[in-house]
């Protein structure tokens, strides 16, 4: 009797929905606590469940692990990655200076479209934020919501001229804290979100296409939410890189066409035949 194989882009076709379909489920149980940190996630258990071989399970544990909800291990075993107020000052403080150097690298770039639309982003977080203020608790959280998505949609527009990868890692760290709220929130109920309503200066900086000027506004309001934040995380909770790492960002803001401090970096190559490829580095 023949066995008919299906052809191998049919298998590759199925495996990746296989995969996909395992890393939405348990990306969903670990987001909403079902699986808590620390909790061991098994290779064979879960390709068990689904009923697949090791293959996809292991595509779907590694998408995972790239997104830091899992620690992989070298048993065929991982763990739900555990979450502490340290991951996240961490990411919000590499965010800040990340912003600070996207916002100077497109500096000067800002249609007036660019403008406009980031001034109707500002809108509407006046709106929601002005909306939260006396609503009842699902109203409220709702606002929250809509909070989490318009400043976020912010940070973006003001960093939208630093080219495709810049912005690229930007929303991969602003990925990741959102991911540190929902873990949080899923084991501890709900929190505020502790943005400050005065978007004014920001407005008027905009308006005056002094993105520099904007930039500093913003990355002000990222310290400032994050350190709140923080507190909210864990109340016993000191940050310290936070600081550190505004004092960074205005740096970038001071010199933004001077990063090197005055430096001038000279790099000078020569091939040679029997050398083979030589350079050399002066600073003036």
């Amino acid at each position: 009797m023949k066995h008919h194989t299906a052809p191998k882009s049919v298998q590759n076709s199925n495996g990746r929905e296989s995969a996909q379909r395992i890393y939405s489920d348990i990306r969903r149980r670990i987001l909403s606590g079902e699986m808590v940190g620390g909790s061991v996630v098994s290779q064979v258990k879960i390709a068990q469940e689904f009923d697949v071989s090791r293959s996809p399970v292991r595509e779907a544990l590694r998408m995972l692990e790239n997104e830091g909800l899992i620690d992989a291990q070298t048993n065929q075993r991982g763990r739900v990655a555990t979450f502490s107020a340290a991951d996240m000052e961490q990411v919000c403080a590499i965010l800040m200076v990340n912003v600070a150097a996207a916002v100077v690298a497109g500096s000067g770039r800002f249609t007036s479209e660019d403008r406009a639309a980031i001034e109707q982003t500002i809108d509407q977080l006046d709106g929601v934020l002005a909306a939260g203020e006396s609503a009842s608790a699902n109203r409220e959280e709702r606002a929250k919501r809509a909070r989490q998505v318009a400043f976020r949609k912010l940070i973006t527009q003001l960093c939208r001229h630093a080219g495709g990868r810049a912005v690229a890692l930007i929303d991969g760290l602003l990925d990741r804290i959102a991911m540190f709220r929902q873990l949080h929130e899923s084991g501890h109920g709900r929190t505020p979100y502790p943005l400050d309503p005065d978007f004014s200066r920001l407005r008027q900086s905009v308006k005056g296409d002094n993105s520099i000027a904007a930039g500093q506004e913003l990355v002000a309001k990222i310290n400032e939410v994050s350190t709140k934040a923080l507190l909210f995380v864990d109340p016993n909770y000191r940050p310290f890189l936070l600081d550190t790492y505004a004092r960074s960002a205005a740096g970038i803001f001071a010199r933004p066409n001077d990063l090197a401090g005055g430096e001038k970096l000279t790099i000078t190559i020569r091939t040679d035949t029997t050398a083979g490829l030589q350079y050399n580095v002066e600073k003036q």
